[in-house]
């Protein structure tokens, strides 16, 4: 058994009250490890993990989606509920980029890929 010192606690919130990339842009930014599991509210509970690793997002999986696609799934999420676990590795590697870039493709386009850009006006 873990002495009190040992043990360490989950932190659980909700989307709702804290958005998905505030959440992995705290752990980034602080360098930790961590799995988030995400619980959607269909209750069927757990329907994704993240993994952050030293403050990279190398892994994650949400419903049928995996990697980079997991990622921009969950940047859309308002509602489901998250869980916290420190010290939690990936068992592989499925995202390779830096999570500023993840975010940026989201803040530029969101939810529409490069290619089905509309054409700029000139002067726009």
């Amino acid at each position: 058994m873990l002495a009190p010192m040992e043990r360490t606690m989950a932190l659980t919130g909700k989307f709702s009250e804290t958005p998905f990339t505030d959440l992995v842009q705290f752990y980034a930014s602080s360098r930790q490890t961590v799995a988030v599991t995400v619980s959607l509210p269909d209750g069927r509970g757990e329907d994704g993990v993240f993994y952050i690793e030293d403050g990279d997002i190398v892994d994650a999986w949400l419903g049928d989606a995996v990697g980079r696609d997991a990622v921009r799934r969950a940047i859309r999420l308002a509602d489901g509920c998250f869980r916290i676990e420190p010290d939690i590795y990936a068992a592989e590697r499925t995202i390779t980029e830096p999570l500023r870039q993840l975010l940026l493709e989201q803040v530029v386009q969101p939810g529409r890929p490069s290619s089905q850009r509309p054409p700029r006006r000139p002067g726009a």
